[in-house]
């Protein structure tokens, strides 16, 4: 069975028409600027979406809710998120809006000019949302708290009241997610990592922090 029809498939069931998704969720690749010891990030070999996933979907959906792109890190694959969004558009598929997640370890003036282009595109372009992290891991005497809060600031400043914000807080000394090269670990070097926990609600504002 080919790609499409898996795909339409697993979305449509038995009914031919086209749906209208409320959310799209695309993981564009493994790569990441980081190298956390409880996560599977890093590695720009491991997997990336590739454009006939895409083409695949644009045959059995009529519009997308929301559409959100995760990383590893996003910075790292601006070239996937325009290929995206020119594959959908071209198939004249409607997008209320669409969030991008980053650690904020660097500010891209890639990303804000691709924000800028696609918020053009959008129905609600006053709730492209984007996504930061405040997580323990990233931070070492490279990547500081205080350098990821000024990197979120600058887009703040460049998008003003353009666009939502919210932080994804990670707090330390709850419990640990295993996952990636974690699982390699000694129970005393998993001992050894700050705690975390994955919040439940991150729509906390950054600028009402």
């Amino acid at each position: 069975m080919n790609l499409e029809k898996r795909i339409g498939e697993k979305i449509l069931g038995n009914n031919s028409n086209k749906v209208h998704l409320n959310q799209l969720a695309i993981i564009l690749g493994t790569n990441c600027n980081l190298k956390c010891p409880h996560c599977l990030g890093g590695n720009p070999n491991k997997m990336q979406i590739e454009e006939e996933y895409i083409d695949a979907l644009t045959d059995c959906i009529s519009g997308i809710d929301e559409l959100s792109f995760f990383g590893y890190e996003t910075t790292l694959y601006i070239d996937k998120i325009h290929m995206v969004f020119e594959k959908l558009i071209n198939a004249n598929i409607k997008i209320n809006r669409f969030s991008i997640f980053t650690n904020a370890v660097s500010f891209s003036e890639k990303l804000v000019d691709l924000i800028k282009l696609y918020q053009g595109y959008v129905k609600k372009p006053e709730r492209v949302m984007l996504h930061f992290s405040d997580d323990s891991f990233h931070y070492n005497d490279r990547f500081t708290q205080e350098e990821c809060f000024n990197n979120i600031q600058k887009y703040i400043d460049v998008f003003g009241d353009s666009c939502q914000y919210s932080i994804q807080k990670f707090d330390k000394d709850t419990h640990l997610v295993i996952q990636g090269r974690a699982k390699e670990l000694s129970s005393k070097q998993t001992a050894a990592i700050p705690k975390i926990m994955i919040p439940i609600n991150n729509k906390n504002y950054f600028k009402n922090r």
